[in-house]
């Protein structure tokens, strides 16, 4: 599901199962043309955690990072 490593364009089979698989202790690094200084978050949706392994350069940035995902979440 990473676009750098491109599974679901080189693995179609492997994303199939991926896409509908329960995610833990997942790194998301955030491309840099985000607009945010926050470039990486761990995420373990099954235990409700959520750490930031970096300082953000900007103040408010992982605040603004936390209300996008609780806007977007359904």
């Amino acid at each position: 599901m990473d676009e750098e490593l491109g599974i679901k364009e080189h693995n179609p089979a492997l994303y199939e199962i991926l896409v509908d698989a329960m995610l833990r202790d997942t790194l998301f690094l955030i491309p840099p043309e985000s607009g945010s200084s926050v470039s990486a978050v761990l995420i373990d949706p099954s235990s409700g955690r959520m750490a930031f392994p970096r300082y953000s350069e900007t103040r408010g940035d992982t605040d603004a990072f936390i209300g996008d995902i609780l806007e977007h979440n359904q």
